[in-house]
Protein backbone atom coordinates (compact mmCIF):
# COMPACT_ATOMS: atom_id res chain seq x y z
CA UNK A 1 0.00 0.00 0.00
CA UNK A 2 1.31 3.08 -0.61
CA UNK A 3 2.18 6.02 1.69
CA UNK A 4 -0.90 8.13 0.36
CA UNK A 5 -3.29 4.76 -0.10
CA UNK A 6 -2.16 4.71 3.61
CA UNK A 7 -2.93 8.36 4.70
CA UNK A 8 -5.87 8.07 2.78
CA UNK A 9 -7.08 5.25 5.16
CA UNK A 10 -6.27 6.66 8.16
CA UNK A 11 -8.62 10.00 7.36
CA UNK A 12 -11.55 8.80 5.28
CA UNK A 13 -11.75 5.30 7.26
CA UNK A 14 -13.82 2.71 4.48
CA UNK A 15 -14.63 4.71 1.95
CA UNK A 16 -11.43 5.32 1.79
CA UNK A 17 -10.19 1.46 1.57
CA UNK A 18 -12.63 1.22 -1.36
CA UNK A 19 -10.77 4.21 -3.01
CA UNK A 20 -7.57 2.07 -2.44
CA UNK A 21 -9.30 -1.11 -4.28
CA UNK A 22 -10.28 0.81 -7.43
CA UNK A 23 -6.35 2.84 -7.60
CA UNK A 24 -4.83 -0.80 -6.59
CA UNK A 25 -6.54 -1.99 -9.90
CA UNK A 26 -5.73 1.12 -11.98
CA UNK A 27 -1.92 0.16 -10.65
CA UNK A 28 -2.49 -3.43 -11.58
CA UNK A 29 -3.98 -2.23 -15.38
CA UNK A 30 -1.29 0.07 -15.93
CA UNK A 31 1.66 -2.78 -14.97
CA UNK A 32 0.27 -4.70 -18.07
CA UNK A 33 0.85 -1.74 -20.34
CA UNK A 34 -2.53 0.01 -19.76
CA UNK A 35 -2.37 3.21 -18.16
CA UNK A 36 -5.44 4.32 -15.93
CA UNK A 37 -7.94 7.19 -16.74
CA UNK A 38 -7.34 10.09 -14.27
CA UNK A 39 -11.69 10.11 -13.52
CA UNK A 40 -10.71 6.47 -12.02
CA UNK A 41 -8.76 7.60 -9.06
CA UNK A 42 -10.67 10.10 -7.23
CA UNK A 43 -11.21 10.75 -3.61
CA UNK A 44 -14.26 8.75 -1.68
CA UNK A 45 -17.27 11.48 -1.01
CA UNK A 46 -16.34 13.59 2.10
CA UNK A 47 -15.49 17.35 3.18
CA UNK A 48 -13.27 18.48 0.33
CA UNK A 49 -13.12 21.91 -1.78
CA UNK A 50 -12.73 22.24 -5.65
CA UNK A 51 -11.25 24.53 -8.21
CA UNK A 52 -12.22 23.79 -11.74
CA UNK A 53 -10.11 24.65 -15.03
CA UNK A 54 -10.87 23.97 -18.79
CA UNK A 55 -7.89 22.38 -20.42
CA UNK A 56 -8.36 22.89 -24.33
CA UNK A 57 -7.29 19.37 -26.04
CA UNK A 58 -6.10 21.65 -29.05
CA UNK A 59 -3.77 24.66 -29.24
CA UNK A 60 -5.38 27.32 -29.13
CA UNK A 61 -5.01 29.76 -32.74
CA UNK A 62 -6.89 32.24 -34.62
CA UNK A 63 -4.88 31.63 -37.96
CA UNK A 64 -4.07 27.49 -38.33
CA UNK A 65 -6.57 24.50 -37.21
CA UNK A 66 -4.08 22.02 -35.90
CA UNK A 67 -6.31 19.41 -33.89
CA UNK A 68 -4.40 17.44 -31.15
CA UNK A 69 -3.74 13.36 -31.15
CA UNK A 70 -5.13 11.50 -28.42
CA UNK A 71 -1.38 10.96 -27.07
CA UNK A 72 -0.65 14.97 -27.33
CA UNK A 73 -4.08 15.59 -25.44
CA UNK A 74 -3.48 13.59 -22.59
CA UNK A 75 0.64 14.26 -22.34
CA UNK A 76 -0.89 18.07 -22.06
CA UNK A 77 -3.21 16.52 -19.14
CA UNK A 78 -0.62 15.07 -17.37
CA UNK A 79 1.64 18.19 -17.86
CA UNK A 80 -1.03 20.44 -16.22
CA UNK A 81 -1.07 17.99 -13.31
CA UNK A 82 2.04 17.76 -12.59
CA UNK A 83 2.62 21.63 -12.54
CA UNK A 84 -0.24 21.73 -9.80
CA UNK A 85 1.37 18.58 -8.02
CA UNK A 86 5.13 20.17 -8.13
CA UNK A 87 7.24 21.86 -5.35
CA UNK A 88 7.13 25.18 -7.26
CA UNK A 89 2.91 25.77 -7.29
CA UNK A 90 2.57 23.87 -3.86
CA UNK A 91 5.81 26.17 -2.31
CA UNK A 92 3.98 29.29 -4.14
CA UNK A 93 0.76 28.27 -2.78
CA UNK A 94 1.92 28.04 1.09
CA UNK A 95 3.88 31.21 0.78
CA UNK A 96 0.75 33.22 0.63
CA UNK A 97 -0.50 35.15 2.92
CA UNK A 98 -2.15 33.69 6.16
CA UNK A 99 -2.17 29.87 4.66
CA UNK A 100 0.94 28.45 6.20
CA UNK A 101 -0.81 29.60 9.78
CA UNK A 102 -3.66 27.95 9.02
CA UNK A 103 -4.60 25.66 11.92
CA UNK A 104 -4.58 22.20 9.95
CA UNK A 105 -0.52 23.06 9.85
CA UNK A 106 -0.42 23.36 13.51
CA UNK A 107 1.42 20.21 14.38
CA UNK A 108 3.03 19.82 10.84
CA UNK A 109 6.59 19.70 9.83
CA UNK A 110 6.18 19.50 6.57
CA UNK A 111 3.42 21.32 5.01
CA UNK A 112 4.13 20.80 1.52
CA UNK A 113 3.79 16.72 2.36
CA UNK A 114 0.53 17.55 4.19
CA UNK A 115 -1.08 19.56 1.41
CA UNK A 116 0.42 17.21 -1.55
CA UNK A 117 -1.32 14.14 0.70
CA UNK A 118 -4.43 15.59 0.56
CA UNK A 119 -3.98 17.53 -2.90
CA UNK A 120 -5.92 15.27 -6.02
CA UNK A 121 -6.11 16.40 -9.75
CA UNK A 122 -8.44 14.81 -12.22
CA UNK A 123 -10.36 14.89 -15.44
CA UNK A 124 -13.71 14.01 -14.44
CA UNK A 125 -15.21 11.76 -16.63
CA UNK A 126 -11.81 12.30 -19.35
CA UNK A 127 -12.97 15.36 -20.29
CA UNK A 128 -11.38 18.68 -20.62
CA UNK A 129 -12.02 19.70 -17.37
CA UNK A 130 -9.52 19.67 -14.71
CA UNK A 131 -10.75 19.65 -11.42
CA UNK A 132 -8.23 20.54 -8.42
CA UNK A 133 -9.00 19.04 -5.32
CA UNK A 134 -8.08 19.46 -1.29
CA UNK A 135 -10.15 17.20 1.08
CA UNK A 136 -9.55 16.30 4.45
CA UNK A 137 -13.07 15.23 7.03
CA UNK A 138 -11.26 16.67 9.94
CA UNK A 139 -9.82 19.94 8.32
CA UNK A 140 -12.41 22.73 8.94
CA UNK A 141 -14.36 23.98 6.26
CA UNK A 142 -12.50 27.28 5.82
CA UNK A 143 -8.96 25.98 5.66
CA UNK A 144 -9.69 23.68 3.00
CA UNK A 145 -11.33 26.96 0.82
CA UNK A 146 -8.20 28.39 1.72
CA UNK A 147 -6.04 25.61 0.55
CA UNK A 148 -7.59 24.91 -2.32
CA UNK A 149 -7.78 28.62 -3.45
CA UNK A 150 -4.19 28.90 -2.83
CA UNK A 151 -3.34 26.43 -4.91
CA UNK A 152 -5.41 27.18 -7.74
CA UNK A 153 -3.93 31.02 -7.50
CA UNK A 154 -0.75 29.81 -7.49
CA UNK A 155 -1.56 27.64 -10.45
CA UNK A 156 -2.89 30.22 -11.93
CA UNK A 157 -0.05 33.12 -11.10
CA UNK A 158 3.16 30.61 -11.93
CA UNK A 159 1.71 28.28 -14.97
CA UNK A 160 -0.95 30.27 -16.65
CA UNK A 161 -0.33 33.68 -16.29
CA UNK A 162 3.71 32.65 -17.10
CA UNK A 163 2.80 30.85 -20.34
CA UNK A 164 0.14 33.48 -21.78
CA UNK A 165 3.43 35.99 -20.80
CA UNK A 166 5.61 34.04 -22.42
CA UNK A 167 3.41 33.86 -25.95
CA UNK A 168 4.22 37.70 -26.00
CA UNK A 169 7.96 36.63 -25.98
CA UNK A 170 8.63 35.91 -29.56
CA UNK A 171 6.66 39.29 -30.34
CA UNK A 172 8.87 41.87 -28.30
CA UNK A 173 12.22 40.05 -29.62
CA UNK A 174 10.97 40.24 -33.16
CA UNK A 175 9.63 43.98 -32.56
CA UNK A 176 13.03 45.05 -31.08
CA UNK A 177 14.83 43.12 -34.11
CA UNK A 178 12.54 45.07 -36.40
CA UNK A 179 13.32 48.60 -35.19
CA UNK A 180 17.08 47.92 -35.17
CA UNK A 181 16.76 47.03 -38.81
CA UNK A 182 14.69 49.71 -39.80
CA UNK A 183 17.35 52.10 -38.06
CA UNK A 184 20.10 50.58 -39.85
CA UNK A 185 17.60 50.65 -43.11
CA UNK A 186 17.55 54.49 -42.80
CA UNK A 187 21.41 54.88 -41.70
CA UNK A 188 22.62 52.86 -44.84
CA UNK A 189 19.67 54.96 -47.31
CA UNK A 190 21.19 58.13 -45.91
CA UNK A 191 24.97 57.32 -46.24
CA UNK A 192 24.04 55.78 -49.86
CA UNK A 193 22.35 58.88 -51.01
CA UNK A 194 25.32 60.52 -49.59
CA UNK A 195 27.60 58.90 -51.59
CA UNK A 196 25.30 59.64 -55.05
CA UNK A 197 25.35 63.07 -54.40
CA UNK A 198 29.03 63.06 -53.73
CA UNK A 199 30.01 60.96 -57.19
CA UNK A 200 27.57 63.12 -58.88
CA UNK A 201 25.12 59.96 -59.38
CA UNK A 202 21.23 60.60 -60.16
CA UNK A 203 19.37 57.06 -59.77
CA UNK A 204 16.61 58.63 -61.68
CA UNK A 205 19.02 58.63 -64.78
CA UNK A 206 20.61 55.69 -63.58
CA UNK A 207 16.94 54.39 -63.68
CA UNK A 208 16.33 55.55 -67.31
CA UNK A 209 19.76 54.15 -68.54
CA UNK A 210 18.81 50.58 -67.33
CA UNK A 211 15.54 51.52 -69.14
CA UNK A 212 17.67 52.16 -72.09
CA UNK A 213 20.04 49.56 -71.95
CA UNK A 214 17.12 46.95 -71.56
CA UNK A 215 15.45 48.44 -74.57
CA UNK A 216 18.88 48.44 -76.87
CA UNK A 217 19.15 44.76 -75.68
CA UNK A 218 15.57 43.91 -77.12
CA UNK A 219 15.95 45.39 -80.18
CA UNK A 220 19.25 43.75 -81.26
CA UNK A 221 17.25 40.90 -80.71
CA UNK A 222 14.45 41.08 -82.57
CA UNK A 223 16.72 42.68 -84.99
CA UNK A 224 18.71 39.07 -85.07
CA UNK A 225 15.89 37.40 -85.03
CA UNK A 226 14.29 39.06 -88.26
CA UNK A 227 17.25 38.23 -90.17
CA UNK A 228 17.47 34.60 -89.53
CA UNK A 229 13.63 34.58 -90.36
CA UNK A 230 14.35 36.74 -93.81
CA UNK A 231 17.28 34.09 -94.78
CA UNK A 232 15.12 30.98 -93.79
CA UNK A 233 12.44 32.46 -96.30
CA UNK A 234 15.13 32.81 -98.85
CA UNK A 235 16.16 29.12 -98.41
CA UNK A 236 12.50 28.13 -98.83
CA UNK A 237 12.55 30.12 -101.97
CA UNK A 238 15.18 28.51 -103.41
CA UNK A 239 14.51 25.00 -102.74
CA UNK A 240 11.18 25.86 -104.01
CA UNK A 241 12.40 27.51 -107.69
CA UNK A 242 14.74 24.54 -108.16
CA UNK A 243 12.25 21.96 -107.56
CA UNK A 244 9.28 23.96 -109.60
CA UNK A 245 8.77 23.66 -113.41
CA UNK A 246 7.69 27.42 -114.28
CA UNK A 247 7.04 29.26 -117.56
CA UNK A 248 8.43 32.58 -118.65
CA UNK A 249 5.26 34.59 -116.80
CA UNK A 250 5.03 32.29 -113.61
CA UNK A 251 8.69 32.61 -112.82
CA UNK A 252 8.22 36.78 -113.43
CA UNK A 253 5.17 36.76 -110.75
CA UNK A 254 7.47 34.20 -108.73
CA UNK A 255 10.22 36.86 -108.93
CA UNK A 256 8.22 39.84 -108.26
CA UNK A 257 6.39 38.40 -105.09
CA UNK A 258 10.23 37.50 -104.15
CA UNK A 259 11.82 41.27 -104.29
CA UNK A 260 8.51 42.12 -102.38
CA UNK A 261 9.01 40.10 -99.62
CA UNK A 262 12.88 40.83 -99.27
CA UNK A 263 11.72 44.67 -99.09
CA UNK A 264 9.17 44.40 -96.34
CA UNK A 265 12.12 42.42 -94.10
CA UNK A 266 14.48 44.99 -95.15
CA UNK A 267 11.95 48.15 -94.66
CA UNK A 268 11.53 46.24 -91.09
CA UNK A 269 15.25 45.84 -90.67
CA UNK A 270 15.45 49.12 -91.33
CA UNK A 271 12.97 50.56 -88.92
CA UNK A 272 14.57 48.57 -85.84
CA UNK A 273 18.26 50.09 -86.32
CA UNK A 274 17.05 53.42 -86.53
CA UNK A 275 15.27 52.65 -83.37
CA UNK A 276 18.07 51.37 -81.83
CA UNK A 277 20.93 54.12 -83.16
CA UNK A 278 18.30 56.55 -81.55
CA UNK A 279 17.95 54.94 -78.30
CA UNK A 280 21.82 54.46 -78.18
CA UNK A 281 22.40 57.83 -78.77
CA UNK A 282 20.48 59.16 -75.76
CA UNK A 283 21.75 61.47 -73.37
CA UNK A 284 20.43 59.53 -70.69
CA UNK A 285 22.06 55.99 -71.97
CA UNK A 286 25.62 57.39 -72.08
CA UNK A 287 25.21 58.66 -68.76
CA UNK A 288 28.09 57.66 -66.27
CA UNK A 289 27.19 53.98 -64.77
CA UNK A 290 27.31 54.09 -61.18
CA UNK A 291 30.57 52.52 -59.64
CA UNK A 292 31.09 49.18 -58.09
CA UNK A 293 30.59 50.43 -54.45
CA UNK A 294 27.25 51.92 -54.86
CA UNK A 295 26.01 49.10 -56.56
CA UNK A 296 26.92 46.93 -53.38
CA UNK A 297 25.86 48.98 -51.84
CA UNK A 298 22.33 49.48 -53.20
CA UNK A 299 21.71 45.45 -53.69
CA UNK A 300 22.41 44.87 -49.48
CA UNK A 301 19.68 48.12 -48.82
CA UNK A 302 17.36 46.40 -50.84
CA UNK A 303 18.10 43.23 -49.47
CA UNK A 304 17.51 44.72 -46.29
CA UNK A 305 14.24 46.64 -47.13
CA UNK A 306 12.75 42.71 -48.03
CA UNK A 307 13.88 41.71 -44.81
CA UNK A 308 12.41 44.42 -43.30
CA UNK A 309 8.95 43.85 -45.06
CA UNK A 310 9.61 40.20 -44.25
CA UNK A 311 9.72 40.73 -40.67
CA UNK A 312 6.86 43.21 -40.75
CA UNK A 313 4.54 40.60 -42.00
CA UNK A 314 5.64 38.13 -39.28
CA UNK A 315 4.81 40.60 -37.05
CA UNK A 316 1.73 41.34 -37.76
CA UNK A 317 0.61 37.57 -37.43
CA UNK A 318 2.29 37.10 -33.87
CA UNK A 319 -0.41 40.09 -32.85
CA UNK A 320 -3.14 38.31 -34.07
CA UNK A 321 -1.89 34.63 -32.51
CA UNK A 322 -1.18 36.74 -28.92
CA UNK A 323 -4.84 37.58 -28.98
CA UNK A 324 -5.84 33.83 -29.08
CA UNK A 325 -7.41 32.40 -25.66
CA UNK A 326 -5.34 30.29 -22.98
CA UNK A 327 -5.69 27.03 -23.32
CA UNK A 328 -6.69 26.84 -19.77
CA UNK A 329 -8.83 29.22 -18.20
CA UNK A 330 -10.80 29.42 -15.12
CA UNK A 331 -14.38 28.04 -14.60
CA UNK A 332 -16.72 29.54 -12.23
CA UNK A 333 -16.12 33.50 -11.86
CA UNK A 334 -16.75 36.06 -14.69
CA UNK A 335 -13.54 38.67 -14.69
CA UNK A 336 -11.36 36.63 -12.55
CA UNK A 337 -8.51 34.40 -14.01
CA UNK A 338 -8.66 32.28 -11.20
CA UNK A 339 -11.01 29.43 -10.85
CA UNK A 340 -13.41 30.06 -7.93
CA UNK A 341 -13.64 26.98 -5.35
CA UNK A 342 -16.40 25.25 -4.13
CA UNK A 343 -17.02 23.43 -0.88
CA UNK A 344 -18.41 20.24 -1.07
CA UNK A 345 -19.68 17.76 2.25
CA UNK A 346 -21.62 15.14 2.22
Amino acid sequence: MTARAFSSLLFYGVPTLLAGIAFAAAGTSAAFGQSPSPSAIDFPAGRRAAAQYKVSATPLSLTEVTPASRHESERFRKTQRAYVESPLVLNAALAQPGVAALSVFRNSTDKVGWLKERLLVTFPGDGDIMEITVADDKAPKEDLVALANAVSKAYYDEVVFYEQSQRTMPLQILQSSLRRLSGSVRDKAETLHQLEVDQGYDPASSAKRQWLKDEARLLRKRIEDLQTQHFEEKLRRLRTDADAQEDDASAKETEAKSTAIDELFAAEEKLLKDRLAETLASPAANAPAPSTDLELRREELEWLKETEKSLTRRIQLLQIEIQAPNRVSAIGQKGDEVAAVQFYEK
